[in-house]
């Protein structure tokens, strides 16, 4: 819901680029930012906007005005402001500290960090370093369609599942499923996986897909041989960290074995208890 507001407010684009001359708020905030009786946002308050004196203008001179930490922050510097609270967070990675707690961490984390992304790139001091209203109104509909894509997804298997794919090569067989128990916190930390022949295992967060990787790390792992059984015991209590794009974050590994000899790995970063696995065969 928030995020659909969000891109209703985008609405200033509107005001930015589509309304000649240009106007520009000056003072907006949440309590500038009212509901109608079916949720949809709407922008009050221009009292302190300023109209271009033509369309050929690229700036505004004005005195200081406005919510102090909502406009020229450096004119108010006795309350932290909302960047100054968030940045420690972003370089944690701690998403969960960010969002709002009352969603009871029921919310797509990918969809949060592109959001939050956007949100950043609108803060800095330098306006060529800002992005163009048009370009965020088109950052916020992809995270909009992401969160969408994700709550249809979320609801297609409680259960996790195992996807026994193919590799996009001719002489291989067709997809097939493979179910596998419901996984908890608790339990899918000793997940064993079995199957006939050299895998690939990737991990996928159920709404969005895998997670970006940046520096993938290699950990090592419980394996056991019999014949051409080969069982991938996955201990998450061992296994490392990487570099995502958003900050370090702790991740589950699967190792490539083929013909008994470790080939490559392949390495997911996405929350314990929201697990898909995507497995591919290799022949």
């Amino acid at each position: 819901m928030k995020l659909t507001s969000i891109i209703e407010l985008a609405g200033l684009e509107y005001l930015h680029n589509g309304y000649k001359p240009p106007i520009v708020h000056k003072d907006l905030k949440s309590s500038n930012i009212l509901l109608t009786e079916n949720l949809q946002a709407k922008i009050v308050d221009f009292g302190l906007s300023k109209a271009f004196a033509n369309e050929g203008d690229s700036h505004v001179i004005t005195i200081p005005a406005g919510t102090p930490g909502y406009i020229d922050p450096k004119s108010h510097q006795g309350h932290t402001h909302i960047l100054q609270w968030v940045s420690p967070l972003v370089e944690r990675g701690d998403i969960q500290c960010i969002i709002d707690p009352r969603l009871l961490c029921e919310f797509n984390i990918n969809c949060a960090w592109k959001a939050l992304e956007i949100a950043l790139s609108c803060v800095p001091p330098t306006s060529r370093q800002r992005p163009d209203m048009s370009d965020i109104l088109g950052e916020l509909k992809e995270c909009l369609a992401m969160d969408m894509s994700s709550e249809m997804s979320i609801h297609d298997s409680v259960e996790m599942n195992l996807v026994l794919s193919i590799n996009m090569a001719p002489n291989l067989r067709s997809p097939e499923k493979l179910p596998v128990p419901a996984v908890t916190d608790e339990t899918w930390q000793s997940l064993i996986i079995e199957a006939d022949g050299p895998v690939l295992v990737e991990f996928w967060a159920p709404w969005c897909g895998p997670c970006r990787i940046i520096h993938p790390v290699i950990a090592e792992l419980s394996t056991e041989y019999d014949g051409k059984l080969k069982c991938f015991k996955l201990n998450t209590d061992e296994s490392p960290s990487t570099t995502t794009k958003y900050g370090i974050r702790s991740i589950p590994t699967i190792m490539i074995f083929k013909n008994g000899e470790k080939k490559d790995a392949i390495i997911g970063s996405v929350p314990k208890t929201t697990l898909i696995s995507n497995m591919k065969k290799f022949l």
